[in-house]
């Protein structure tokens, strides 16, 4: 089997998420050594354009809910870059064409165990939809306590997907 078909796939089916509210999401990320996450969001009626208030990755060894984890700098979206703000988050078209995909690409060797995403728009209601991809594991996949269905998720509302190929 290639090291690449080794992964845990989690997706967080879309939830409308209204202006100034937060939908968040957290994960465990014990046994993997990469992270990739791909957020999609897109105002829910078309012709409407959104922003973020936030978007944040964020961590902890022992909280297991992402409103009570610490940002990770580099993975705070804000208007601009700061010293507490490592990218700027794209503007939210609607449903119809300017969606936007924020893709976070972590190394989980200088991580904390629990990791999560929050996200607030602004301006509108959203529809915010994300996939998690853990990847890299230090024990085989093919063992057949890791082949057997895993729950990785921490939130009740996630469709939780773990697949072993080869």
């Amino acid at each position: 089997m290639h090291e690449v078909d080794k992964c845990a796939h989690v997706w967080y089916k879309g939830v409308t998420v209204s202006s100034g509210a937060t939908s968040d999401v957290a994960f465990d990320t014990t046994g993997f050594g990469r992270l990739n996450v791909l957020i999609h969001a897109y105002c829910s009626a078309a012709t409407q354009t959104a922003t973020f208030l936030a978007l944040n990755l964020v961590e902890s060894d022992t909280a297991t809910v992402a409103t009570s984890m610490s940002a990770i700098v580099a993975f705070t979206g804000a208007a601009s870059t700061s010293t507490s703000a490592g990218f700027v988050w794209p503007v939210i078209g609607d449903a119809t064409d300017a969606n936007s995909i924020v893709e976070f690409q972590v190394d989980l060797s200088k991580r904390k165990k629990y990791m999560g995403i929050t996200v607030t728009p602004s301006l509108a209601a959203v529809v915010i939809e994300q996939h998690v991809i853990l990847s890299e594991p230090k024990i085989s996949c093919d063992t057949e306590a890791l082949k057997n269905a895993t729950d990785l998720k921490l939130n009740a509302n996630a469709a939780v997907y773990k697949l072993v190929q080869g």
